[in-house]
């Protein structure tokens, strides 16, 4: 599992137009979002390590359902990465 100091970087870097290395990056940020959540870890720790910033993203992920299957867990994590890259590079365009 990622630590919470991958996560803190992630979380430092900021976008400009449509800046695929960003988008990457946030969508490997919200895959291990995505893997904390599948694995129960309290939200409040993670607001903590994200900040407000990302509150949006962590609430979203907060949507989805616990799974217990590696199976729909992995699903949930690759849809959530893949939604994340898909609005950012779509906000970049817009």
């Amino acid at each position: 599992m990622k630590t919470l100091a991958t996560l803190l970087v992630l979380t430092t870097m900021s976008a400009s137009a449509v800046d695929i290395d960003y988008c990457k990056n946030l969508q490997s940020l919200a895959g291990t979002v995505m893997e904390m959540r599948q694995d129960n870890f309290a939200m409040s720790d993670l607001h903590d390590t994200l900040g407000d910033k990302r509150l949006p993203m962590l609430l979203s992920a907060y949507e989805v359902p616990l799974y217990s299957t590696v199976e729909y867990k992995q699903k949930a994590i690759v849809e959530f990465k893949n939604q994340a890259f898909k609005a950012c590079v779509e906000k970049g365009e817009s």
